[in-house]
């Protein structure tokens, strides 16, 4: 019998275990059962064989013998629209998603090996992929599942060898062995005509790109933990770091892309990055965007409503999602004094002036003058008094203007 990590898992937790029939699902279900786990097992019959009402009987029976929970889904293929493999991996892992929230489970096994891994590799490098990792990983999080694979290590030959040493019942689909996606195309290709050897000099290949990986990932954390970024310092990055980051800034956001993001469509968002244009909007989808501005580099939402409306009664140290400042210091040399109270911060509006001595000026033309960058105009605060006549517009651009606003420690968001 095959060996699992047990000091990896806390064997008080349930866990669910995606088991379609076949050896390699069998084999791990059988392993965690005679190590202790407690378990729900989730099989999901397509109806695209004629085994597959079969398939479905034989684990079910398997799991009522041991005493080991079983839930089912019967479903059938209906999307013309959409193939059949992105179909299934949908309804498979909401199933999943589901039955983990269910059962509160803490781990999700899903019964990958070596075979697996190398194409999943293969496919990668075929499609040109950005990827967060070459091949498969051991422990990933999904959906907000932690999801397992610890039998990476061994190949479908070991888990077929495996199941027969113990009676251990399985169904062999005969499909994964037909040409009809990419996948099975590669893996009839490594079956024909990849020697062991030749299959460990791919393993190699692999554990030397996620070496270079993790050296590109260690580039780029510093830039990542910030919210805006210099594009100076984007530059400095070698250009598949330069990838890599823009990747990891969109995707960290919107999880839903991660698949989807192709290496050639965020080199257009580099070239756009790197234009002569000062001042842009990088669109990701109908809602996002990087915004390029003053030689920064923000991610922001399209359409949402910044708009607020604060009235201060007293000195106090005002903090929210878009803005911070101290009132509490002594104001007067800004002319705001107890009687100028209650004050008001709000959005800057496109009517808003401030006066200097008989010289007005549009406030939106104060911002464009002291470069402030677009995507901060949408939340810029000023700061009215009782009057609502324009106390304060918080700037930094000269000398005496950053004594200000680090007097009042105001920081934007």
């Amino acid at each position: 019998m095959l060996t699992i990590n047990k000091e990896d898992f806390n064997l008080d937790r349930v866990y669910i275990i995606g088991v379609s029939g076949g050896p390699d699902s069998m084999c791990l279900l059988n392993t965690l059962f005679n190590n202790g786990f407690k378990l729900v097992v989730c099989n999901i019959n397509y109806n695209t064989r004629d085994e597959s009402q079969y398939e479905q009987e034989m684990v079910e029976s398997f799991c009522k013998e041991r005493n080991i929970i079983f839930e089912g889904l019967s479903t059938k293929y209906h999307l013309r629209n959409k193939n059949f493999e992105g179909w299934a991996r949908d309804v498979r892992y909401t199933f999943f998603k589901d039955m983990y929230k269910k059962y509160d489970a803490d781990g999700l096994f899903i019964a990958h090996h070596q075979n697996d891994d190398i194409e999943t590799y293969i496919l990668q490098k075929n499609r040109n992929n950005i990827v967060r990792r070459w091949g498969l990983s051991y422990k990933t999080r999904l959906l907000g599942m932690n999801v397992y694979r610890p039998f990476l290590e061994h190949s479908k030959v070991e888990l077929i060898e495996d199941c027969n040493k113990n009676n251990i019942p399985y169904s062999i689909d005969k499909t994964n062995f037909l040409p009809i996606c990419q996948r099975n195309k590669i893996r009839l290709e490594l079956n024909e005509k990849y020697s062991k050897e030749q299959l460990k000099m791919i393993l190699e290949d692999k554990r030397l790109d996620n070496l270079k990986l993790d050296k590109q990932y260690a580039d780029i954390a510093d830039l990542l933990t910030k919210n805006e970024w210099n594009i100076d310092d984007i530059g400095k990055l070698i250009e598949i770091e330069r990838v890599r980051f823009i990747y990891e800034v969109i995707v960290r956001r919107l999880p839903q892309y991660a698949s989807k993001m192709s290496r050639k469509r965020i080199e257009e968002y580099l070239k756009s990055i790197f234009s002569n244009k000062t001042n842009l909007y990088i669109y990701v989808d109908d809602n996002h965007a990087l915004c390029k501005s003053y030689g920064y580099l923000k991610f922001v939402k399209l359409n949402k409503d910044y708009s607020y409306n604060i009235v201060v009664n007293e000195p106090k140290l005002i903090e929210n999602e878009y803005f911070r400042i101290n009132l509490i210091e002594d104001m007067t040399f800004l002319k705001i004094t107890k009687d100028s109270y209650p004050l008001t911060i709000r959005n800057i509006k496109g009517s808003d002036v401030v006066t200097f001595g008989r010289v007005k000026k549009k406030v939106n033309r104060i911002l464009i003058d002291e470069k402030i960058p677009l995507f901060y105009r949408d939340y810029y605060p000023i700061i009215l008094d009782k009057n609502q006549k324009v106390v304060y517009l918080p700037l930094n651009k000269s000398d005496s203007q950053k004594i200000i606003a680090e007097k009042l420690s105001f920081m934007i968001k």
